[in-house]
């Protein structure tokens, strides 16, 4: 069973997509490899956003580990 300093990590792991965007913006504005295509900047986009997706789905099920939520619910929880 997962705890809450698993939580805390798994949180920090989405603020963490900052660091991704800025590196994109890095790409985007300063870097001497010139502009990126449509198409590469559209791969790089989608890529990110799945990856911010599975980040908060790892995040929403390490929630409901430490709560004891849904299919994590202990039997004494029961209502």
């Amino acid at each position: 069973m997962k705890t809450r300093f698993d939580l805390e990590q798994d949180i920090l792991s989405v603020t963490g997509m900052t660091q991704d965007l800025d590196t994109l913006l890095w790409r985007i504005m300063d870097s001497p490899e010139g502009p990126l295509t449509e198409d590469d900047l559209a791969n790089i986009i989608i890529g990110l956003r799945y990856t911010l997706q599975l980040r908060c789905d790892k995040l929403w099920d390490t929630f409901t580990q430490v709560f004891e939520l849904d299919q994590y619910r202990s039997k004494d929880n029961d209502l």
